[in-house]
């Protein structure tokens, strides 16, 4: 009888350090994700904040997305306009869990450079809605979708990578 029970004890430890080295050699902790915040000011007071994640285990030097529905590195991405005064006008999550929401999007970040480039196209599609649209090296228009479908540019933007 305590031969047995000797026995079942050596196979737990056995088992237990076998579970131990599988944990230590083979099971990594999941990477944590970088979180990157920009804000950009307008011409007329409006200020807008994006936020975005990616996991830098990726090696990517260039976070994109641009209207397909998986992102290419960001695993979320939120953008918030405020007006002239600081209240909160409108928020979207552009991409959820590395997907892209929404039809129009596009947004192409240089993590060498820390500094977004090209055309970018975030925020809102629907009537009442606002989104961030143009080109990072030349200017962005902060628009607002009328109920006419028209579009009213509400501040000018330049971004400035300094």
């Amino acid at each position: 009888m305590q031969l047995k029970c000797r026995f079942k004890f050596i196979v737990f430890r056995l088992l237990m350090i076998s579970i131990f080295c599988c944990l230590i050699l083979g099971w990594e902790m999941p990477a944590e994700a970088i979180v990157q915040d920009i804000t950009i000011n307008g011409d007329r007071g409006y200020q807008v904040q994006i936020s975005f994640s990616f996991d830098e285990t990726r090696n990517v030097e260039k976070l994109e997305g641009q209207r397909v529905d998986v992102s290419n590195g960001i695993d979320h991405l939120r953008i918030n306009f405020y007006d002239p005064t600081g209240s909160l006008m409108m928020g979207y999550d552009n991409i959820v869990d590395s997907r892209i929401q929404g039809e129009y999007f596009e947004f192409h970040y240089d993590l060498q450079q820390q500094k977004i480039f090209g055309a970018l196209d975030l925020g809102g599609e629907s009537v009442g809605e606002i989104f961030l649209k143009g080109d990072a090296s030349n200017e962005l228009a902060l628009i607002k979708i009328k109920s006419s479908g028209n579009e009213k540019v509400l501040d000018q933007i330049s971004v400035r990578n300094d």
